[in-house]
C-alpha cells in the first residue's frame, strides 16, 4: 500500500507543480537561450531538477521512519543542489564546482563508511587508502558524467528512470523498505518530469537536476552492490551499471587531452552530440542512446544474476564499442540508401492504408474495443485500500488534464497513456472476461502473444507510413512515446532474469496499454474531432472498472 502511495504522490505532485515552476523560471529569466552549444531553438527554462529533489525528499520525509540514518545523504544532496542553483543562475567556473562536488563526495563516503569493509574491482581487493580515493573519484565522476550527458531533451531524465527501475527491481526482492521508498520516490518524480522534459522539452533539468541525479544514481548503485554482496562494494558492477555516461566522459576527456585541450571545458564531442550531428532527428538520437543504455543494463544484470566471467567479457566488448563508436558514426557519411529505404517503406505502408482506409480503420476500432472489453476487470484481487488510492490518482490526473486543456485547448496524450496503463494493470490483478474464455495459463500466454503481435504489426504499419499519412506526423510517435518503448523493452529484459510473476504481468499490461494508446492516437490523427470523446471514454471505462470493484468489496 505504501509503495503505491509513494509513487502516485510523487507522480501527481511533479505533474502539478512543474508548470508553475516553468512560469516562475521564465519570469526570473533562469533559461537556456539558443546558442552555439545549445540544441534548443527557443528559450527553455532550466533548473527543473530542483523540483525532483524537493518532492522526492518530501516523500522520503513522510514515509521513511529512521530519518537519522539518511541525514548525511540529505545534507549532501542539499549542498549539491545549492551549487547547482548557483551554477544555473550565475554560471560558476568549473573548478569551483569540482571543489564542492568533492566535498559532497566526502559526505557520501562518511555516509557509507560503516556499511562496507572492502572494495573490490573484478575480484581484486583495493587496499586502503586507495579504495576510498577511487570511490570518491567514482562518485564525483558519475555526478559530472550525468551532467555532461544532459545535452538532448529527456536524455538524462529517461536514462535515470531506466537505471533507477533496474535498481528498484533488485531492491524489490530484498527486505529493505527504505531503499524501495527512495527509488520509488524518484521513479514517480522522473516519470512526471519526463512529461515536460521529453522532446520537445518545455523545461530542462539544469545543472541542479543533472548533478543531483548523478549523485542519486551513484549512491543507489553503491547501495545495490552492498546489498548484493554484504560488506563489499563491487566497483566493477558500479561501472558496468553506469558504463554509458562514464565511458563516454572518459573517452571525450582523453581525446581532449590528446589534442592539447583542457579536458574539463565543454564541447560537442559526446556520444549524443555525434549521433545528433548525423542528421538524425532529435528524439531518434535520444532513442539510440537509450538503446545503448539498455545494452549496458543487460550486461550488468547478467554479471550479477548469471555469470561474472561472461558478464565481464560482454562489458569489455561494450567498452570496445564505445571506444570505436566515433569511427562508426563518422563512417556513416552517406545515409542516402537508408533514407531511400525508409521513404519507400513509408510510401508502401501509406498506400496500403489509404487504399483500404475504411477497412483498416474499422479493424483498428474493433480490435481496440474487443481488447478493452476482454480485459474488463470483473472481480479484482487487489485490496480495497489499493483500489481507493488508484481512484484518487485517476481523479487527480483528470483534474490536471482538464486544467491543461483549458489553458492550451489541447488534450495531452500523456494522460491517455496513464489512464490506459492503470486500466490494464488493474485488469492484470483482476479476474477479467478473457480469463473465463482462456482458463488455461498456457492458452492465456498464447492469446496474449498473438494479440500483442497483431497490435504490433498494425501499429508498425501506421508508424512506418506516418510521414505520408499525416501532416503533423511527428505526433504519432513522440519523444515520450519512444522513452516509454525503451522502458517496456527494459521490463521484458528484467523478466528474463527475475522470476517474479508481478513483473511479468506488468510488462504485458503496459505493452497492451501502449499499443492501444498508439492505435487511439492514429484514430485521433485521422479524425481530430474524436480526441475529446476518446479521452473521456477511456477515463470513464477506467473509473467504472475500479469503482465497480470497490462497491462490490464494500457491499
Amino acid at each position: 500500500m505504501t509503495f503505491i502511495i509513494v509513487f502516485s504522490l510523487c507522480l501527481v505532485l511533479t505533474i502539478n507543480f512543474t508548470p508553475h515552476l516553468i512560469s516562475y523560471l521564465i519570469s526570473k529569466k533562469i533559461v537556456d537561450a539558443p546558442g552555439e552549444r545549445r540544441i534548443n531553438t527557443s528559450v527553455i527554462p532550466r533548473m527543473g531538477g530542483i523540483l525532483i529533489l524537493l518532492i522526492a525528499n518530501l516523500s522520503i520525509l513522510l514515509f521513511i521512519e529512521d530519518l537519522n540514518s539518511i541525514r548525511l545523504f540529505v545534507a549532501a544532496s542539499a549542498l549539491l543542489a545549492l551549487v547547482g542553483i548557483w551554477d544555473d543562475i550565475l554560471n560558476i567556473i568549473w573548478f569551483i564546482k569540482f571543489i564542492f562536488q568533492f566535498i559532497v563526495g566526502g559526505l557520501i563516503l562518511v555516509f557509507f563508511h560503516d556499511r562496507y569493509s572492502q572494495i573490490i574491482f573484478f575480484g581484486v581487493v583495493i587496499p586502503p587508502p586507495f579504495d576510498l580515493i577511487i570511490l570518491l573519484f567514482f562518485i564525483v565522476g558519475v555526478i559530472n558524467s550525468i551532467n555532461l550527458m544532459d545535452g538532448l531533451d529527456g536524455l538524462v531524465s529517461s536514462y535515470s528512470f531506466i537505471i533507477t527501475l533496474v535498481v528498484f527491481t533488485f531492491f524489490y526482492s530484498m527486505n529493505d523498505n527504505n531503499l524501495k521508498i527512495v527509488t520509488l520516490s524518484f521513479l514517480g518524480c522522473l516519470l512526471g518530469f519526463m512529461k515536460y522534459n521529453s522532446y520537445p522539452a518545455t523545461i530542462f533539468l539544469g545543472d541542479t537536476g543533472a548533478m543531483l541525479l548523478g549523485l542519486f544514481l551513484a549512491s543507489i548503485s553503491i547501495f545495490l552492490s552492498i546489498r548484493l554482496t554484504p560488506g563489499t562494494i563491487d566497483l566493477s558492477l558500479l561501472i558496468m551499471l553506469l558504463s554509458l555516461p562514464i565511458l563516454d566522459t572518459l573517452k571525450v576527456m582523453l581525446i581532449r587531452l590528446m589534442k592539447g585541450r583542457n579536458p574539463f571545458l565543454p564541447d560537442k564531442a559526446h556520444l549524443h552530440h555525434l549521433i545528433f550531428s548525423k542528421s538524425i532527428k532529435h528524439k531518434t538520437a535520444v532513442f539510440i542512446v537509450q538503446i545503448l543504455a539498455l545494452v549496458s543494463v543487460f550486461i550488468s544484470v547478467y554479471y550479477v544474476k548469471v555469470s561474472k566471467d561472461v558478464g565481464t567479457i560482454l562489458f569489455l566488448l561494450f567498452l570496445l564499442l564505445i571506444l570505436v563508436i566515433n569511427v562508426l558514426i563518422h563512417s556513416m557519411n552517406d545515409l542516402s540508401l537508408l533514407k531511400k529505404f525508409v521513404e519507400k517503406s513509408s510510401k508502401i505502408a501509406a498506400k496500403l492504408i489509404i487504399e483500404e482506409k475504411k477497412i483498416v480503420l474499422t479493424i483498428t476500432i474493433i480490435l481496440a474495443l474487443v481488447i478493452m472489453f476482454l480485459f474488463y476487470p470483473l472481480k479484482s484481487q487487489l485490496a480495497l485500500n489499493y483500489s481507493l488510492v488508484l481512484l484518487l490518482l485517476l481523479f487527480a490526473l483528470l483534474y490536471f488534464a482538464i486544467r491543461f486543456y483549458r489553458k492550451n485547448k489541447l488534450h495531452n496524450d500523456f494522460y491517455l497513456l496513464i489512464f490506459l496503463s492503470i486500466y490494464f494493470l488493474y485488469s492484470g490483478v483482476s479476474i477479467s472476461i478473457y480469463n473465463f474464455i482462456f482458463e488455461d495459463h498456457r492458452s492465456n500466454l498464447i492469446f496474449e502473444f498473438i494479440m500483442l503481435t497483431i497490435l504490433f504489426l498494425i501499429v508498425l504499419a501506421f508508424v512506418i507510413g506516418r510521414k505520408n499519412l499525416f501532416i503533423d506526423y511527428s505526433r504519432v510517435f513522440s519523444g515520450f512515446d519512444l522513452s516509454f518503448t525503451v522502458v517496456m523493452m527494459l521490463t521484458f529484459i528484467l523478466n528474463h532474469f527475475f522470476e517474479n510473476l508481478q513483473s511479468v504481468f506488468i510488462s504485458y499490461s503496459l505493452s497492451i496499454a501502449f499499443f492501444i494508446y498508439l492505435l487511439l492516437k492514429v484514430l485521433i490523427m485521422f479524425y481530430p474531432g474524436t480526441q475529446g470523446k476518446i479521452f473521456i471514454s477511456i477515463f470513464i471505462v477506467t473509473i467504472l472498472s475500479i469503482s465497480s470493484n470497490v462497491i462490490l468489496k464494500l457491499f
